[in-house]
């Protein structure tokens, strides 16, 4: 995964940056990506990083992988998920509602 992130995304990451690499497999997604693909299934990889900031930083740049078969999201309990869609509405309503205070709409 170090190497990965090295090469595609241009990040300086080194094995002890990364705590724990694993695969996801799940039964019935194994064999091909689907009925009329011919591809090989290629299971999830789950990466835990020792320090947040590298995390975030991954994330910040998944940008680089965007045009590839490569898909980087962050793995949110449904909870977490919840909060930060809350989070984020309500961060752009103060945000409008600031700027509309300001005269800029």
């Amino acid at each position: 995964m170090a190497e990965f992130i090295r090469k595609h995304m241009h990040l300086a990451v080194s094995m002890e940056d990364i705590e724990t690499a694993h695969t996801v497999t799940s039964v019935k997604n194994q064999g091909t990506t689907g009925a009329t693909s011919t591809r090989p299934y290629i299971p999830p990889i789950v990466v835990r990083f020792r320090q947040r900031s590298m995390r975030d930083n991954v994330i910040q740049h998944r940008k680089d992988v965007k045009n590839s078969n490569i898909t980087i999201v962050e793995d949110l309990t449904n909870l977490n998920l919840e909060l930060m869609i809350i989070v984020c509405v309500n961060t752009r309503k103060l945000i409008k509602h600031d700027l509309g205070m300001a005269g800029c709409t």
